[in-house]
């Protein structure tokens, strides 16, 4: 029983981990032919630009041109408001505008009506949207009269031209609703590069040789779309990027994952080794039943065939509890769900996962079963009949495969402990981290303002003005504001632009996000003024005041002011965009996480259509600074947006502490399974520790009675055993240290401020594991110290 329930902590862990690899890693995307499925990007390091999409021009000259692609397709995520269906209230639903290829691309099929013809998606045409099944099913009841009927998005009419099968999602599980939209060549450029590309290579090519080909084609772009000049060409160093598309959705995950799943390893490894300890005691307590068999002509191979047999029934009970281990975990992460882990709807125990529960179960059964066999097989026949195995003492040969397996146990749960501790060290500073803003006491909701009925700046500017009014009217807020995006949460509208600075037309054109902000967000955000003045109306028209965060303020300005100097969109995006004078610096805030890369921002103000027309304010979250808990006033502000406009939905209603959380679940998540997977090795280890010292008293009780009987005392006793104690867990840490210095290592991507070497996460865990090396043998240690001397002598 305990060697089952010892191989049930380390086959369960180490399954658990292994579901999350095989549905998320190794397991195809959903798609026909998923291994063809690639992602079309750019690179632009003139422009800082690590990773960008495509822009119309560029997918209209790929498709034309490009060679070894089947199919290419754009797409970009926004979010619309949906009235009507079932439901009483408008909903705010994800949605994708996507070529028409978008369908081909990835296979999809109807579940209801029809996919898109370049026809429908060209817009001479009456507008048609796709359906999910899951939001066909959730609002519209599965009718299928849905397909030719029209609903209202956006208060504008849309046919459905289609249900999609139940189960396609793509590019998120949560969009509901597909545009099809092609771009108009009469019009398309280059240089915006702000849809995503994905393309369906031709059997017989590879992501290396599809991106050559599409490089081939980035230097005829200046001469297909004027808008973007040789120059410019040359001075951003603008690359096509091909990866595959399992990779691109997967991202830094799969590394996680992999480090977690070696973690899980160590944890299975210290579980065997347990277990191979207590088949070797065992073993040794069957030494005469093995002579006895040998005596009667039982070979090798019979005496291994009952060995393995015992070890296939503690395969059976120990994988399967390891396996219902695993179910109950795995649905338990389902369930709750980790924030940005991919393809999480996806993880599933299916039969790769069963099988290598199995086979994992079985080899390490037979393992350490087999290892007595190895050991004992081949006794002194005369001296094991006569004694019954036993001596005096247990001999040196005897106890050093138990005690390497014990050392090897402490060296493997120290590898794991240091893990653990590294990552919590990480965390702890990360929750310490300055963020650039106050979390506490806030409250974001996210609003999106369809086009009609706010077609101009004016409208728009309009209803950010009352709403923020109202809110702050409210009992119990301190503050209220409205921004185009708030740190760590990503936009689905946003704008990255190309900003050129006034007298220097020669240099590369910086990319930075724009943002409309409200008169006192700073303030309510808790964002400090570095420079300058905040937000406020420019006054007179030539002076268009913008604020810069300090990370935009350096890029544009590397070792200057920033205050007082002029920025606009880059000529490229339009003739008339108007010069903008810099009034302020703000500090910085983190894009995507605590402790990230700070975010580039150009904050326009939302009252201000002077300083850019051609930005109209559609998207934005309300932020209220509260004077108690936030959360109780969201049916508060809910009712104010009613007020105002009942068919506009308040989305993603949310504390900012919230957010900030979020933002740290990938290392949230890595913590808590290293944690328990340190603790499972701790407790284990701490088990074969006390196992190995326990029994090595019991084996020794002749010897120890014989040093009584000539002297020694209780305390010399008791030094004995702890000395055998603290000498293994001394081993094992030393052993220990040198593989923990290589495997950590892979940690560092994930750490924060603390580096893979810190000595004091490896002193902590190393002065843990002695003590309860310490206190695992100090039991056994009180035992043998009363000894009868004459039981003792009297016992064999």
């Amino acid at each position: 029983v305990a060697a089952a329930l010892t191989l049930a902590i380390g086959i369960g862990a180490t399954t658990s981990v292994f579901s999350l690899v095989n549905s998320i890693v190794l397991a195809p995307l959903p798609f026909p032919h998923a291994e063809r499925l690639v992602a079309v990007g750019h690179t632009a390091p003139g422009l800082y630009i690590e990773g960008t999409g495509l822009s119309a021009g560029t997918y209209l000259h790929y498709r034309a041109y490009g060679r070894g692609f089947a199919e290419i397709a754009i797409y970009h995520e926004s979010v619309v408001n949906l009235a009507g269906g079932g439901a009483a209230e408008a909903e705010r639903v994800p949605v994708a505008t996507v070529s028409h290829t978008f369908f081909s691309v990835l296979g999809a099929r109807a579940a209801a009506g029809r996919l898109p013809t370049a026809a429908d998606a060209d817009g001479s045409g009456e507008r048609v949207v796709l359906l999910s099944h899951d939001l066909w099913a959730r609002r519209y009841g599965a009718d299928p009269a849905i397909v030719g009927a029209t609903i209202e998005a956006n208060r504008q009419p849309r046919r459905v031209l289609g249900v999609l099968e139940p189960g396609f999602a793509f590019p998120r599980r949560d969009v509901g609703i597909w545009y099809p939209s092609d771009p108009d060549p009469a019009v398309a450029r280059a240089s915006d590069l702000y849809q995503q590309g994905i393309a369906r290579l031709e059997p017989g090519w590879d992501t290396a040789a599809a991106e050559r080909e599409l490089n081939r084609l980035v230097a005829s772009l200046p001469e297909a779309y004027p808008d973007l000049t040789a120059r410019t060409l040359e001075e951003s160093r603008l690359r096509a990027v091909v990866r595959p598309l399992a990779e691109e959705i997967v991202g830094e995950t799969g590394a996680v994952l992999w480090l977690l799943l070696g973690g899980m390893a160590l944890l299975l490894l210290i579980a065997g080794a347990n277990v191979a300890n207590l088949f070797l005691v065992r073993g040794e307590h069957r030494q005469r039943e093995i002579a006895v068999r040998t005596t009667l002509g039982a070979g090798r191979r019979h005496l291994a065939r009952a060995f393995a047999a015992e070890g296939l029934i503690l395969a059976a009970a120990g994988g399967a509890a390891g396996l219902l281990v695993a179910v109950a975990a795995v649905r338990g992460l389902v369930a709750h769900g980790v924030p940005g882990l991919p393809r999480l709807d996806e993880v599933s125990i299916d039969g790769r996962v069963v099988a290598f529960a199995a086979g994992t179960s079985v080899v390490i059964a037979l393992l350490v079963a087999l290892l007595p066999l190895l050991r004992y097989a081949r006794p002194d026949l005369a001296v094991t009949l006569r004694e019954g195995g036993f001596g005096a003492t247990a001999t040196r040969e005897r106890q050093r495969a138990r005690k390497a397996l014990v050392a090897a146990q402490v060296a493997l749960a120290l590898t794991l402990l240091v893990g653990s501790a590294l990552m919590a060290q990480s965390f702890w500073r990360l929750t310490r981290a300055d963020p650039g803003f106050e979390a506490v006491s806030l409250l974001t909701a996210e609003i999106a303002l369809p086009r009609a009925g706010y077609e101009d700046y004016a409208a728009a500017r309009r209803l950010w003005e009352a709403l923020v009014e109202r809110v702050e009217a409210l009992p119990g807020v301190a503050g209220a504001a409205a921004a185009g995006g708030i740190p760590l949460v990503p936009q689905p509208a946003f704008h990255d632009l190309a900003i050129d600075v006034e007298g220097r037309p020669g240099e590369p054109r910086a990319a930075v996000t724009v943002h409309h902000v409200t008169p006192g967000y700073f303030a309510v955000m808790g964002i400090p003024l570095v420079a300058g003045q905040g937000v406020r109306s420019s006054g007179a028209p030539a002076e268009r005041p913008v604020l810069l965060s300090a990370a935009a303020a350096r890029r544009l300005f590397p070792g200057q002011q920033a205050v007082g100097k002029r920025i606009r969109r880059s000529v490229s995006a339009g003739a008339d965009s108007p010069w903008a004078t810099v009034a302020g610096v703000v500090g910085d805030v983190p894009r995507e996480h605590v402790g990230g890369e700070p975010a580039e921002i150009v904050y326009l103000p939302i009252l201000d259509e002077a300083v850019d027309p051609g930005l109209r304010p559609s998207y934005g979250t309300l932020v209220v600074r509260t004077e108690g808990s936030p959360s109780p006033l969201a049916p508060a502000i809910r009712e104010v947006v009613r007020a105002l406009d009942p068919d506009l939905p308040l989305a993603s209603v949310q504390t900012m502490e919230r957010v900030v959380a979020a933002s740290m679940a990938r290392t949230t998540f890595t913590l808590l399974l290293l944690g328990l997977s340190g603790a499972a090795a701790l407790f284990l280890g701490v088990v074969g520790l006390y196992g190995v010292i326990s029994y090595s008293v019991s084996r020794r009780t002749h010897e120890l009675g014989i040093r009584v009987a000539l002297g020694a005392g209780a305390g010399d006793v008791r030094r004995v055993v702890l000395r055998e104690g603290i000498s293994l867990a001394c081993y094992g840490v030393a052993v220990g240290s040198v593989t923990t210095l290589g495997l950590t290592r892979f940690l560092g991507g994930l750490l924060f401020e603390v580096t893979p070497t810190d000595p004091l996460s490896y002193a902590a865990m190393a002065a843990l594991l002695l003590l309860v090396a310490g206190l695992a043998s100090s039991l056994p240690a009180w035992r043998a110290a009363r000894v009868d001397p004459i039981a003792a002598l009297r016992m064999e």
